[in-house]
């Protein structure tokens, strides 16, 4: 939100660490559970000649893991960034339109109380935020700040703060849920007896 920050699972160095700590971490348990012949043993499953293909299998697990989080974080930073751009290029035909006429001021403005008082009366949350936003802009035309291009503050700090926070932490989770069923796979519970 503030341009300054960014989200740590946007860089690929922290999500290669997590991969490989998952690797890791399923074959120690995988080797704690099968001893050493029987991890090696293993990839010769369910036919010796599949050997070539699990030894791929164990190598592009942590790579797909990487890249499939670094991925969607990286690719919510770079949408952010385009749509703050294009805000800003209609923020500022927008405000400098609006900052050449008072007429022009006034119209907005009442277009934006008439919206505002259309999303209280039908409870539509979508009016009440243009109307706030064409409300803002005609105040601001009317004082003579038409130049705050307040639409690149607004509209990009909520998509950041959702990419950054919430899809953030929901890759997170669902890393650490990837991390659990492949434990669980390398380590499967001990069978009744």
């Amino acid at each position: 939100m503030t341009g300054i920050f960014r989200s740590s699972t946007a860089d690929l160095s922290t999500t290669v660490t997590w991969a490989l700590m998952t690797s890791v971490i399923c074959w120690a348990c995988s080797i704690k559970a099968n001893g050493v012949l029987g991890w090696l043993k293993g990839f010769t499953e369910p036919v010796v000649v599949m050997t070539p293909m699990n030894l791929v299998s164990e190598i592009a697990q942590p790579i797909s893991m990487a890249f499939r989080h670094f991925g969607n974080i990286a690719g919510g930073n770079v949408l952010t960034s385009l749509v703050y751009s294009a805000l800003a290029t209609a923020s500022a035909a927008l405000l400098g339109l609006v900052g050449k006429s008072i007429a022009i001021g006034i119209l907005i403005l009442l277009g934006g109380v008439a919206l505002l008082v259309l999303g209280v009366r039908k409870k539509k949350l979508a009016y009440k935020i243009f109307g706030a936003v064409f409300a803002a802009t005609g105040i601001l035309s009317l004082l003579g700040l038409a130049g705050v291009p307040y639409l690149e503050v607004g509209i990009p700090g909520i998509m950041s703060l959702y990419f950054d926070v919430f899809s953030g932490g929901v890759q997170a989770l669902v890393f650490s849920l990837l991390t659990m069923v492949y434990v669980s796979n390398a380590c499967p519970p001990p069978e009744e007896g």
